[in-house]
């Protein structure tokens, strides 16, 4: 997903996306995108989950 396509799930703005990736990357000791998708699977936060856009 794009932080554009994020933003729009969660209801914030692209900036508000922009502006907390690194810093959610930093507290969950992770570099990338891919990283954090793994991390979401590995802790069942994967699409179908609580998360799931509308």
């Amino acid at each position: 997903m794009t932080n554009r396509q994020v933003a729009q799930c969660v209801h914030l703005s692209p900036h508000t996306v922009n502006y907390y990736l690194p810093r959610i990357y930093g507290k969950l000791g992770i570099r990338s995108r891919v990283a954090l998708a793994r991390y979401a699977h590995d802790h069942g936060l994967e699409p179908g989950g609580a998360l799931r856009s509308r």
